[in-house]
């Protein structure tokens, strides 16, 4: 009988350790996976003001939001990112607008308020209006070089440098979208309203600003060896050689579903649409009227009437109409200008005129930082595992 119950004992401590482990293992599981949400929340950084802004310089490999809109004005900023620490973090403007920023490095490369976004780094959503922006080669209003992503973000101001100089990006090598500027920029050679020298991907994106170069200078793109597809250029562009209303020179890259209705100079090597071509351009137009310009190198020649109100859905048919494009009583627009983003922000932006009498939909803002409402969720199953284990435990 002593036996049996020396047996029975050592059997009931056993299912008390074997129930406590695997209680304690439970708990460490979700303490575990509710550490790891916290964290993830954490580590992105709210930018409130100017300060908040320099300081990303520190960790440019953080994760950061813009949590409200920032007047630079009066601040000498230095460039987030350059060649030897590039940004290689993820900026998120939120929709909101930096305003009055001034980078002023004339003898330096690799300008802008990011100075060189490394190929894994990424910026979106961010407005920089009223920008002062002067460099020397590889400069832009919003990042010098890029080689990551740049996305639904907008400047306005003036930019100006030497050579790769652009309203947004000067020297692009990674993917740009839903983008725009409506910047005055000023260079010597390789200057575009948007980008200045591109060997990446430029998509879904627009200028209407002033361009002003010497050589390979155009309304989107001022030298194209990547891709440029769905996109247009209001911009006035003046240069001495290879000038064009969408892209100065295109040697080696392809443009595919653009339009120009910007003035273009009378310079050596200048077209309506491309000053010079080497490679492949289609489905892209530029007004003759607008541009000033019987002539190009590449593209199909309209005029006005031909390029306005519902006439585009018979003479621009190669775009892609009620997807990517959207006809107005003026010129083509892009989708993402009439309706907006596919999330919509707070992001103000410039007013379309579509000839239609409904009201566009106003979509909320649903930002969410990563992790945020995880540690809520795993505390809670933490305490209820520590709990439910307690009472087990007192049961046996």
């Amino acid at each position: 009988m002593d036996r049996g119950r020396d047996g029975n004992g050592d059997r009931n401590k056993a299912r008390v350790l074997i129930v406590r482990g695997a209680v304690l293992a439970v708990v460490f599981v979700c303490l575990v996976m509710a550490t790891a949400g916290t964290v993830t929340a954490q580590d992105t950084v709210d930018v409130a003001d100017v300060e908040d802004l320099q300081a990303v310089s520190d960790a440019v490999d953080g994760e950061y939001v813009l949590v409200d809109d920032i007047d630079a004005s009066g601040v000498d900023f230095e460039p987030i990112g350059d060649d030897e620490e590039r940004f290689t973090g993820t900026f998120d403007g939120d929709g909101h607008v930096i305003t009055g920023l001034t980078v002023n490095r004339p003898d330096e490369e690799h300008v802008g308020m990011f100075g060189y976004v490394g190929s894994e780094g990424t910026v979106t959503e961010v407005g920089l209006e009223d920008v002062e922006v002067t460099g020397g080669d590889s400069t832009g209003g919003l990042v010098g070089r890029n080689g990551g992503t740049v996305s639904r973000s907008h400047t306005t101001g003036a930019v100006e440098g030497g050579n790769n100089v652009g309203g947004l990006v000067g020297r692009n090598v990674g993917d740009i979208d839903e983008s725009y500027t409506t910047a005055e920029v000023n260079g010597e050679d390789r200057v575009g309203g948007l980008v200045g020298r591109n060997v990446g991907d430029v998509d879904e994106s627009y200028a209407a600003g002033t361009a002003t170069g010497n050589s390979d200078v155009g309304g989107v793109v001022g030298s194209n060896a990547g891709e440029i597809t769905d996109s247009y250029s209001q911009t006035e562009v003046e240069g001495t050689s290879n000038v064009g209303g969408v892209v100065g020179s295109n040697v080696g890259g392809t443009v595919l579903g653009t339009y120009t209705a910007g003035k273009v100079g009378t310079a050596p090597a200048s077209g309506g649409l491309v000053g010079r071509n080497t490679a492949d351009i289609a489905e892209s137009y530029w007004d003759t009227d607008a541009t000033g310009q019987a002539s190009s190198d590449a593209g199909t020649e309209l005029t006005t009437e031909q390029m306005t109100g519902s006439d585009v859905l018979v003479y621009m048919d190669a775009l892609s109409f009620e997807e990517t494009w959207e006809h107005t009583d003026g010129y083509p627009a892009l989708a993402w200008e009439i309706h907006g983003y596919e999330t919509e922000s707070e992001m103000s932006l410039p007013p379309v005129e579509t000839g239609d009498d409904d009201d566009t939909d106003e979509e909320t803002d649903d930002y969410e930082p990563p992790g945020e409402g995880l540690p809520g969720f795993t505390v809670v199953a933490a305490l209820v595992a520590v709990l439910a284990g307690a009472a087990l435990v007192r049961s046996r």
